[in-house]
């Protein structure tokens, strides 16, 4: 935490630098903070209850950012910052934090006296994030980047603002929420930034706000406005907003199944989206409707959206939309789409079969699918994307998925990349019988214990085996229910080049036929499963292999007999 104490030995470590510069009859020139590389003088995590003064011998004239963070100084005086006259980037965050954000729930307020940022006419950059203020302070025009998150700040108006025309970074965000509770809504007076006329990026996170602040300047690049409660947008929301680029308005009417965090649900025949709301934004790249309890998608949503890239659309109920939709064919220049945890509640499918309008979507390059909860991956449930020219990157993991059909990304020729972690996979999928949709066949209730599986600490290879990053195909099979490997389960992927099969039950005797189809491969993971190694031929049928891990198979080597 930000008010923890340092470790002994980094005090240990300034100690002896110390001693070694008083034996040299010199002291550091900015003690007791340490001077770094590009004018950076860093004073965190020292305790300091005030702003350190340094001596007028030091080189004062050269200082460009100063870091203060983590420390205790509750007050800020006119004079603090004046002797620093290039002074570019100021960093004050953690001294102060509001009582809900202090490890020990303290209430803290931090005193500013009016001249104290003013006195600095060369700063660019500010960082007052976690302290206990209740008010803008009084701001230099020279600013670029102000960030006020995690304060008590609860109303902008237009005077807070007033002169900052160079001004492109504000962050306000989580000044009323969960962790920092304020009983109420962030106050955005209309027109309270309309002043900021260069302003392009916008973040308004975590405040309760139940409305897009009205008059935001037409500069604005980037505005994020997700979880608060804003559960109706119209094309008045973001009007004039036109050259906007990136649009976060996720997490505004959640779905609290699969919440980490206190959730309030959203509100039924919610959210309202109008089918124009986003159609003036011809210049969108990104747009984040996560979180957002959709169970359709409305085609009218995208319309106009010709240069969208990036769209996430993760958390929603889409389980029985992603198999019907034409929403993806007017978005040819998509190149990453979300689709995650668009689960059923309870429910995992036999078989999934996604929509034929996925071959509109001839730029993706990255497909997240992970969480949908379907049991099997058959050469039916991808096949609209083999048409698509780009596609890189396919995650697939954490669906319940026990019978796979691998071979079948062998029809993707510039796959980099394939995650299938975390699923039940024990063997080759049947082939389909049908073409059904994704409630067809038998449904499986699940424990609600399954619905929302937490962050799982991957574990890494990079450490001691060479890096996948750079091979031309990687498959990932780790944490799945393998007991055997056959080589008709690698067919047609003679191209992959990484294989990580760790943290499976594969029990079986490595004889050299195992692996016969993966004449390209050079990374092989087989850690934590039960081997029997004993054969002579082991792995000599990957003639290319440069990387084996067989680490943790020790259980056919402790039997006793």
């Amino acid at each position: 935490g930000p008010c923890c104490a340092r470790h002994p030995l980094s005090l240990l470590v300034q100690a002896v630098a110390l001693a070694a510069a008083l034996a040299q009859g010199t002291l550091p020139a900015f003690l007791p903070c340490e001077l770094q590389p590009h004018g950076l003088v860093n004073c965190n995590w020292l305790f300091l209850k005030s702003v350190p003064h340094f001596s007028a011998a030091a080189p004062r004239a050269n200082v460009t950012s100063l870091s203060l963070l983590s420390n205790r100084i509750h007050h800020l005086h006119d004079s603090d910052f004046a002797h620093l006259s290039s002074l570019r980037i100021l960093n004050l965050k953690w001294n102060c934090p509001p009582a809900g954000l202090s490890p020990m729930h303290f209430p803290c307020h931090m005193t500013i006296e009016p001249n104290t940022f003013l006195a600095v006419p060369t700063l660019e950059e500010l960082h007052l994030s976690y302290n206990g203020i209740t008010t803008v302070p009084a701001l230099p025009g020279s600013l670029v980047s102000l960030s006020l998150s995690h304060t008590n700040i609860l109303v902008l108006d237009p005077t807070h603002f007033a002169g900052l025309h160079a001004l492109r970074f504000l962050y306000v965000d989580g000044n009323c929420y969960y962790k920092n509770p304020c009983h109420r809504a962030l106050e955005v007076a209309p027109g309270a930034l309309l002043g900021l006329g260069n302003l392009t990026h916008l973040s308004l996170k975590y405040n309760n706000l139940t409305e897009v602040p009205r008059l935001l300047p037409p500069s604005l690049e980037t505005l994020l406005l997700s979880y608060n409660h804003i559960v109706t947008l119209a094309p008045k929301d973001l009007a004039n907003l036109t050259a906007l680029r990136v649009l976060d308005v996720g997490g505004n009417c959640r779905r609290c199944d699969h919440a980490r965090n206190p959730c309030m649900e959203c509100p039924k025949h919610f959210p309202k989206l109008h089918p124009d709301t986003f159609s003036h934004l011809s210049l969108l790249e990104g747009l984040v409707l996560k979180d957002s309890s959709l169970y359709r998608l409305d085609n009218r949503w995208f319309r106009g959206l010709g240069r969208l890239q990036v769209l996430d659309l993760s958390e929603n109920f889409l389980y029985d939309c992603i198999t019907k939709t034409t929403a993806f064919w007017g978005l040819a220049r998509l190149r990453r789409l979300n689709l995650s945890f668009n689960y059923h509640k309870k429910v995992s499918f036999a078989h999934l079969h996604l929509a034929p309008s996925f071959k509109g979507l001839l730029s993706l390059k990255e497909l997240d699918m992970h969480g949908i909860f379907f049991r099997s991956l058959s050469e039916t449930t991808l096949q609209p994307l083999t048409h698509l020219p780009m596609l890189q990157i396919l995650r697939l993991q954490m669906n319940f998925i026990n019978q796979a059909q691998l071979s079948i990304f062998g029809a993707f020729p510039d796959l980099l990349y394939v995650d299938l972690s975390d699923n039940r996979i024990s063997g080759a999928a049947r082939p389909a019988a049908t073409l059904g949709e994704a409630d067809s066949g038998p449904k499986f209730w699940l424990p609600s214990r399954d619905l929302a599986p937490g962050p799982l600490d991957t574990l890494s290879l990079e450490d001691f085996m060479l890096s996948c990053k750079n091979f031309s195909f990687t498959l990932d099979l780790s944490r799945n229910n393998l007991v055997t490997i056959q080589p008709e389960m690698f067919a047609r992927l003679s191209r992959l080049q990484c294989l990580r099969l760790s943290h499976n039950s594969i029990s079986q005797a490595v004889n050299g036929s195992q692996f016969v189809p993966l004449t390209s491969l050079r990374v092989l993971d087989l850690s934590h499963n039960k081997l029997d190694l004993y054969h002579g031929s082991s792995f000599t049928e990957l003639p290319r292999l440069e990387a084996l891990d067989l680490s943790y198979n020790s259980q056919p080597f402790s039997m006793q007999g």
